[in-house]
């Protein structure tokens, strides 16, 4: 009895199908990559979105007042800090499923406290405004205020815990952390309203002086 018979592929066929395979996977890598950067984005928005919460949350319970971005008491503290009782964890931006770590940032860039910046212009700003902050009732246009958002130190590239905003708004050009765009060049921001918003870097330029402000909202400091 003669065998079966087998029919092998040819090398025209074997190449037809590598070709095939590189198509799709050319077609389906951007597909997953932007699949990925836009689940970033989304959870970037929530993480902050719960911040912003948190921080309303403060400010209700102390006076009306916003937390100071940096607190000069014996060891220090930063704004995040002061809202770890609202969050329930430490804020600390090197931890998985932290909410202060932002997920489209690379491992080695992570900062120890937040990868997400706090408007400095609505608490202290240098040693001897310690103690000092913004009272939400003082704030003209909340809707138009950045409360936290996406940033980074241009120098190290690493994610910012707070926005260098009176620098920044004056458009000073020694002024280290700033808004980052790093979800497909565009940054988040969520404002003192809780309302959010995904801006290119064109768009942040354009508005810049109102969402950061270029005087201190609590007073002293203002011309520093």
């Amino acid at each position: 009895m003669k065998a079966p018979n087998k029919k092998a592929f040819t090398v025209i066929e074997l190449l037809t199908v590598i070709a095939v395979i590189a198509v799709i996977g050319a077609i389906l890598i951007p597909i997953v990559g932007r699949s990925r950067d836009s689940a970033n984005q989304a959870k970037s928005v929530a993480n902050l979105r719960q911040i912003g919460l948190a921080i309303q949350s403060y400010v209700n319970d102390n006076g009306g007042k916003y937390p100071e971005a940096w607190h000069y008491g014996d060891k220090g503290k930063p704004w995040c800090r002061a809202i770890e009782p609202y969050v329930g964890m430490e804020s600390d931006g090197t931890k998985p499923n932290n909410l202060f770590r932002c997920p489209a940032l690379e491992e080695d860039q992570h900062h120890g406290w937040s990868d997400y910046g706090y408007n400095e212009n609505l608490g202290v700003g240098k040693p001897d405004d310690r103690g000092v902050s913004a009272s939400a009732a003082n704030i003209l246009e909340p809707s138009k205020t950045v409360l936290v958002g996406d940033a980074a130190n241009l120098e190290t590239g690493q994610g910012a815990w707070v926005y260098q905003a009176l620098q920044y708004a004056r458009g000073w050009q020694t002024t280290n952390n700033v808004p980052h765009f790093r979800h497909n060049g565009m940054a988040n921001f969520v404002f003192l309203d809780n309302h959010a918003e995904s801006l290119t870097q064109e768009e942040v330029e354009l508005r810049r002086e109102e969402m950061f402000g270029t005087d201190r909202f609590y007073g002293p400091g203002i011309g520093f």
